[in-house]
């Protein structure tokens, strides 16, 4: 499963990957406990795990922190819908695990639906 970041492969997700959505619809109870529900959009949540070569580490960190403050595309698995996300990075991390593979971890926030 290649993972890729604006086009440029990064490396392979790993099975543990989640997604869900971030709702920004509003609930407000009164003071008799009724509720108010204001619907708003939701945006995807990725939260990506991948294996990464550790010679390539200082690359991807780069890559990721270029892409900081401007919307990228995610792709975890070309096949899979669920694992491709346009949106923005939220934080990352890589784990240096031995000499030869890293953990990279990344939570993305996709663009606003609705």
């Amino acid at each position: 499963m290649t993972m890729s970041v604006g086009g440029v492969e990064i490396g392979e997700c790993l099975f543990g990957t989640e997604v869900g959505i971030v709702d920004y619809s509003r609930k407000e109870r009164d003071a008799f406990g009724n509720l108010t529900l204001i619907e708003r959009g939701y945006a995807d949540l990725v939260n990506f795990t991948a294996v990464i070569a550790t010679a390539n580490a200082h690359v991807v960190r780069a890559l990721l922190a270029s892409k900081r403050a401007t919307s990228a595309v995610y792709v975890g698995h070309a096949d899979h819908d669920v694992l491709k996300v346009t949106g923005y990075l939220n934080q990352f991390s890589i784990r240096l695990d031995n000499w030869n593979t890293s953990t990279l971890t990344l939570e993305v926030e996709g663009e606003v639906h609705g």
